[in-house]
């Protein structure tokens, strides 16, 4: 039995671990998953969300084109064509 005064730290952390636990718990139960939330959506936010899904992926396929073309060759540009693919305008090289 503890004196007055002492704290009884098992009890403190099964406590604190039951309330963190059920706190969670309950998060996950009232939140609703990413899909339920789009089909609630309106329509003009529908179209939002997908033209903003179609930007990050498009940029997602640049960085990863990036990413595969800075493994290879150090000469090559990585943004455009090569200088050897297209003669630059006015027919001379600088």
């Amino acid at each position: 039995m503890a004196q007055p005064g002492q704290v009884l730290w098992g009890k403190f952390f099964m406590m604190m671990g039951a309330i963190t636990l059920g706190g969670w718990g309950l998060m996950r139960i009232v939140s609703p998953t990413d899909e339920q939330l789009y089909k609630k959506l309106a329509p003009d936010l529908k179209a939002k969300v997908d033209a903003a899904r179609a930007k990050r992926l498009a940029s997602e396929d640049i960085r990863e084109k990036l990413q595969d073309a800075s493994k290879g060759e150090t000469d090559q540009i990585v943004w455009g064509d090569s200088f050897a693919s297209k003669p630059p305008p006015g027919g001379r090289r600088v």
